[in-house]
C-alpha cells in the first residue's frame, strides 16, 4: 500500500509540473452544452439550405411543367382550327361531288 501512494503521489507530482499546453482540458459542461447547440445551430442551417434548394427545385420542375401545358393547349388550338378549315374545304367538296 505504501509503494501505490507513493507512486500515486509522484504521478500527480509530475502532473503538476506538465505544462498545460500538453495536458488534455477538461470540458466544463457548459462548453460542452455550447458545443452542441452550436452543432445543433450550424445543422439546422444546413437543413435549411436544402429544404431552399429542394423548394427551388420543385418551382422549377412546376414552372416547366406548366410550360409544357401551356404549349399542348397551344399544339391542340393549332389542330383544331386546322380541322375547322379541312373540314370546311371537305364540306366543299362534297358539294362539288354532288352536283
Amino acid at each position: 500500500m505504501e509503494g501505490m501512494r507513493r507512486s500515486r503521489a509522484r504521478d500527480s507530482d509530475t502532473d503538476q509540473q506538465t505544462p498545460p499546453s500538453t495536458k488534455k482540458l477538461k470540458r466544463s459542461s457548459t462548453d460542452a452544452l455550447i458545443g452542441y447547440l452550436e452543432d445543433k445551430a450550424s445543422s439546422r442551417g444546413s437543413r435549411n439550405s436544402l429544404r431552399e434548394q429542394q423548394l427551388h427545385v420543385e418551382k422549377r420542375r412546376l414552372e416547366l411543367e406548366e410550360q409544357r401545358l401551356q404549349q399542348d393547349r397551344e399544339k391542340t388550338d393549332k389542330m383544331l382550327a386546322m380541322m375547322s378549315s379541312q373540314m370546311g374545304f371537305m364540306a366543299q367538296l362534297i358539294e362539288k361531288i354532288s352536283k
